[in-house]
């Protein structure tokens, strides 16, 4: 009777035993899938973390390369604003120069008046003398070229240096020395030349 009691005490003992045993196990998987799942949780956040600060720093990126990109394009622009003022004034200062040459050749032809009649031969010679005499003895350098232009039938409105030009390519003449010795040149060969053969100009 004995024996049989403590067989089952035994046997009930062993059946608690597997009971907490069990609800150990359970606790035990309950609580490993717990962490995994929190590990899990935190990488995830980890990589959204990650991925948005890698994004950030591609717009912060982004944004700063078109921020360098605008300046370079405003500095050429302003360049280029520069550039084209400069022009302008140049454009500008050539017109008022052009304008200027044009007017003194008109005073000049208006102050030369008509070309004098040829002196007889004689007269000629000796008005010459070696040098630009003559009838431009005392002439400024406008009223010459406006003599020439007027000579060989050239527009005398255009600039000294394009009147001086158009003469020289006129008659064959290469454009060598300063502006003053083309234009005594070309007196020697309209005007003085001429009247040293006897011919009248």
């Amino acid at each position: 009777m004995q024996r049989a009691r403590a067989a089952v005490a035994k046997a009930a003992a062993a059946e608690q035993a597997a009971e907490t045993e069990a609800a150990g196990a359970k606790a035990r998987a309950e609580v490993a899938a717990a962490t995994a799942a929190a590990e899990a949780a935190i990488a995830a956040a980890r990589t959204e973390a990650a991925t948005a600060i890698a994004a950030t720093e591609a717009q912060a990126a982004a944004a700063q390369a078109q921020a360098e990109k605008a300046t370079a394009e405003a500095a050429a622009a302003e360049a280029a604003a520069a550039e084209a003022e400069a022009r302008l004034a140049r454009a500008e200062a050539e017109a008022a120069t052009a304008r200027e040459e044009a007017l003194t050749m008109r005073l000049a032809a208006l102050e030369l008046g008509p070309p004098p009649a040829a002196p007889p031969p004689a007269t000629a010679n000796n008005a010459v003398g070696g040098g630009v005499g003559g009838t431009f003895h005392g002439a400024t350098l406008p009223q010459k070229v406006s003599r020439i232009c007027a000579h060989l039938g050239l527009d005398a409105r255009s600039s000294l240096s394009a009147a001086v030009a158009a003469a020289n390519e006129s008659t064959g003449v290469a454009a060598e020395g300063r502006l003053l010795q083309q234009v005594d040149r070309l007196i020697a060969l309209l005007f003085e030349a001429p009247r040293q053969a006897g011919v009248a100009v």
